[in-house]
């Protein structure tokens, strides 16, 4: 998919074609093979519907990386991985939740408006928050209004297109269920059944991270390209190789070795990427360690390695003050995980100047006013919070949160004109 060619019939037919036939790669097959087998067990008493869910939320997890994968640029399916968090769950939540609101109206509303309303609402909140969530892998950002405001401004009309894509693979769906259930026994018509929902859930989810790599720049995505290597170069062989290469005083070298490993391998080990980050900071090479360190941050987070990610960060500050996550979502983020910790330094260091990076975030208020009841809860700073409200009140004039920053800034002044013994306007 390539936003900036144009859009003639042979090349929408070419991409129709590869969507249709990605779920179909061996890769993909076998494990949607597997998963509808699965579906067998759920005949049984009592552990039938645990043996439903956990089949459902492997393939939602499945999706997950199909989604990364496709999203990176990739047209080749991945291999299934089993990983130890809960995204596949998250996401079985929140299509549990559309069912149940689906159910609602077809039980509870008995006008047809009404209903039509509720599933046109259903219709075009779906892909955005099926998108948000997987892309964040946090539930709660499904239901975050702003973030999927913003995903849905940065798709622009990409996004209605994706609803009728929403629509269309549904209807699919729904049919040929049905025609399997009517011509098939029902525990090969279950298997069937499976087979197909889970084709077109792996198609789906191809689809949106297609989306995803073609509008990159707008979600300021920086895709991780394919760059396979010599059989050798994995792991524990390539860190052998890296120890070659430094004894021989190649330093450059084997950091380079390291670099091509962690940007197109898809599974790396904590080992490699301290290894490299040890390498950057012999050769001082400060850019290339926050660059690393951005990355690394993101992946961190979506692996549900918070701590880890805190002491990067951490460490990243030590290193460079000025050092910040890339991007406002990542940001929020850490500051959360700071918060819930107990490092509230952290927290501040992230929410300080966020207002003044991104000052079109509607969240920048709310986080000015966090930053300045840190600095005068934690060491009475009040020419600091002053100095943060204030940038926030400059570049949230039309915020509906202004009154209440200039409210707080009032507040202060009369605070730093009582303690420096003069008018406010002569207080730092």
């Amino acid at each position: 998919m390539n936003t900036s060619a144009p859009l003639t019939a042979s090349i929408l037919r070419r991409e129709i074609v590869a969507i249709l036939r990605y779920p179909a790669q061996s890769a993909s097959l076998t494990t949607l093979v597997a998963l509808s087998l699965s579906l067998l067990l759920t005949i049984a008493p009592f552990v039938g519907i645990v043996v439903l869910l956990v089949v459902w939320a492997a393939a939602c997890r499945y999706a997950i990386e199909v989604l990364e994968r496709s999203a990176n640029g990739s047209l080749h399916a991945p291999d299934f991985v089993a990983e130890p968090d809960s995204i596949g769950w998250s996401l079985l939540i929140l299509q549990a939740l559309f069912l149940v609101v689906q159910a609602w109206l077809n039980y509870r509303v008995e006008a047809a408006g009404s209903g039509w309303l509720g599933y046109a609402v259903i219709a075009c909140l779906q892909p955005v928050m099926t998108l948000t969530a997987a892309m964040s892998r946090n539930l709660a950002a499904a239901f975050n209004p702003a973030r999927l405001l913003r995903v849905v401004a940065r798709l622009g009309m990409a996004y209605a297109l994706l609803v009728l894509a929403t629509l269309a693979l549904g209807g699919v769906q729904h049919v040929l269920t049905a025609w399997i259930y009517d011509w098939l026994p029902a525990a090969i018509g279950q298997v069937f059944a499976g087979f197909v929902w889970f084709y077109l859930l792996v198609m789906y989810f191809h689809i949106l991270g297609r989306l995803v790599y073609a509008y990159r720049k707008e979600f300021d995505f920086v895709p991780i390209p394919e760059s396979p290597l010599l059989p050798e170069d994995r792991h524990a062989p390539l860190l052998d190789r890296v120890n070659r290469l430094e004894e021989a005083s190649d330093i450059a070298g084997a950091a380079q070795l390291l670099h091509l490993s962690l940007s197109s391998e898809p599974h790396t080990t904590p080992a490699m990427h301290a290894r490299y980050r040890e390498l950057l900071t012999r050769l001082n090479h400060h850019a290339e360690l926050n660059a690393h360190a951005q990355e690394r941050l993101g992946a961190l987070l979506v692996a549900g390695s918070e701590r880890e990610a805190l002491t990067l960060l951490r460490e990243s500050l030590a290193r460079d003050p000025q050092f910040r996550p890339p991007s406002a979502d990542q940001t929020e983020q850490l500051a959360r995980v700071a918060e819930r910790l107990g490092q509230l330094d952290l927290e501040l260091a992230l929410l300080r100047d966020f207002a003044e990076r991104y000052p079109r975030d509607p969240d920048g208020p709310a986080h000015a006013l966090t930053a300045a009841r840190l600095l005068l809860d934690r060491g009475g700073d009040v020419a600091g919070a002053r100095a943060v409200l204030r940038a926030a009140s400059a570049n949230f004039a039309d915020h509906p949160t202004h009154p209440e920053l200039l409210q707080q800034l009032a507040t202060l002044d009369r605070l730093s004109g009582q303690l420096y013994g003069g008018a406010s306007s002569s207080a730092p």
